[in-house]
């Protein structure tokens, strides 16, 4: 009932006379919704389309308003449907056959879980709710909280992979390989201190990478490139030397500049 009213009796469903715009939107609308077999399917489909159903922008706003009454609802019962729409589709999330993540359960009732890359880095945390959906809270910088949440186990695990993690070209002896490292603000260390020689000012970096297979040990000579945050043609460079390796866990001290993207 409080659906039928957040999305149809509080729309603005009449029209003046010769307003033949909005009577045919509306009109579209309402056999919109009786295609559905009820308006909470409508409803979801909204939500899953990003309430862009129609070319047109009564028809979106009206759904775009109502959802956000019925978020605003002190019904609990209609709070939880409104959360359930935005519950990731089984299957939604990406498999990365290299990039297998593990669980760490700290209690017996494996309800609270710890996701990790094979190497031991926490990723997140996930959740069981009540109807067997997980909430996926990703270990990032602020205030860890819920992001999203599914039904699929494995969705919930591979969200985290997707979200955390990414790939970096690093070169080495003339070879260069893609490596997988888990996402950071920052890759400088807190409180590193700058050294120069000349012209040149060495800072340490350190990359947490899936696995402790990454092939590096100290005294290597490398050269790291990966995506600048918010730019598709520029790459951050750091040209250096390793100084510390703690199984996945890898210390770099080195100059860092940015340099036009290469073509993988």
């Amino acid at each position: 009932r409080e659906i039928t009213h957040a999305m149809y009796d509080r729309r603005d469903m009449v029209w003046s006379a010769g307003d033949t715009a909005k009577e045919n939107s509306i009109r579209w609308y309402t056999n919109w919704l009786k295609q559905h077999c009820s308006l909470l399917a409508a409803l979801r489909e909204a939500v899953e389309r990003d309430f862009a159903i129609k070319d047109d922008a009564f028809v979106n706003q009206a759904l775009r308003e109502a959802y956000t009454e019925l978020q605003q609802s002190e019904d609990p019962a209609v709070l939880y449907f409104v959360r359930t729409l935005t519950y990731l589709p089984k299957g939604s999330q990406p498999r990365i056959p290299d990039a297998v993540p593990q669980v760490e359960w700290p209690g017996r009732h494996r309800k609270v879980g710890i996701v990790t890359t094979s190497g031991g880095t926490p990723l997140g945390h996930i959740t069981k709710y009540a109807d067997g959906a997980w909430g996926i809270a990703p270990l990032e910088e602020g205030l860890v909280q819920v992001a999203a949440a599914t039904l699929s186990l494995e969705d919930a695990q591979h969200y985290l992979v997707n979200r955390r993690t990414f790939e970096i070209s690093v070169e080495k002896g003339g070879e260069v390989r893609r490596l997988r490292i888990v996402k950071k603000g920052t890759y400088s260390r807190s409180g590193a201190q700058y050294t120069s020689s000349g012209q040149d000012f060495s800072m340490t970096y350190q990359f947490d990478f899936w696995d402790p297979n990454h092939g590096l040990t100290p005294g290597d000579d490398i050269s790291i490139r990966l995506p600048v945050a918010g730019s598709h043609g520029f790459e951050q460079v750091i040209d250096g030397k390793v100084t510390e390796v703690s199984q996945q866990t890898v210390s770099i001290a080195g100059v860092s500049f940015d340099d036009i993207r290469r073509i993988p």
